[in-house]
């Protein structure tokens, strides 16, 4: 005789995550992932594209193509915020030297009906520094830095991440295309110069969770969308 179960509230919202970056990797050729965990619990997220970095030592800071972050999806999440970790270097405000991230209002108000795609979306608009908040830094050198640097314009990569149905959405003569040779790590230098303003850009308060999310996290709490274990 078999017994079905019915799986967890937050068994089905990992397994809604999943699809979400799921989605999200065929809209883009940007991201890419690892998962690990039935359902997926930790995650290996890859972005390609313009991002930048600063080697030890060195006043210079350069261009890096190529950016790893680590989610681990805790026992407390969906209530509570995603552990994250970044693994490859960077340079900017609100991540830390030892790869500590800052979301601002996200970390002391997290919002449970944020989906991974979401939160993916904030992390690539970190790395190209189309989000930064240098008021409140996690590494002050790169808040000094970005508030007087005059080298960089701002965002450094153009593209949105559903860059492969959005690519309407931002100029195309600003379009970055990684180089699809630099397959390591960083660039041996800074891109060309390009005009820059003064940057005064803040992380913006917990947005209200969009509509059709919120409906896909209803279904999926009502067991419309359960999946079901033979044991």
């Amino acid at each position: 005789m078999t017994i079905q179960r019915r799986r967890s509230p937050r068994e089905r919202r990992l397994n809604s995550d999943l699809r979400a970056l799921q989605q999200l990797a065929r809209e883009s050729n940007i991201i890419d992932f690892e998962a690990r965990g039935n359902p997926p619990e930790v995650y290996r997220v890859f972005f390609r594209g313009t991002g930048l970095w600063k080697p030890q030592d060195s006043a210079d800071v350069l261009v890096r193509d190529n950016h790893e972050v680590t989610i681990t999806l805790t026992s407390a999440y969906p209530r509570m915020i995603p552990e994250l970790a970044w693994q490859t270097p960077i340079f900017h405000p609100n991540i830390s030297a030892s790869g500590v991230v800052c979301l601002g209002g996200y970390g002391t108000h997290w919002v449970p009906s944020l989906m991974l795609d979401e939160l993916c979306h904030m992390l690539w608009d970190m790395i190209r520094y189309k989000n930064f908040d240098i008021e409140s830094p996690y590494n002050r050198e790169a808040a000094v830095w970005t508030k007087q640097q005059a080298h960089y314009a701002f965002p450094v990569d153009h593209r949105p991440l559903r860059n492969q149905i959005e690519k309407a959405a931002e100029p195309v003569a600003n379009e970055t295309t990684p180089n699809p040779s630099n397959s390591n790590a960083a660039s041996s230098g800074p891109v060309q110069p390009a005009p820059a303003a003064q940057p005064d850009v803040q992380f913006l308060d917990p947005a209200t969770p969009d509509p059709s999310a919120a409906a896909e996290n209803a279904a999926e709490e009502n067991g419309d969308n359960d999946i079901m274990f033979i044991e």
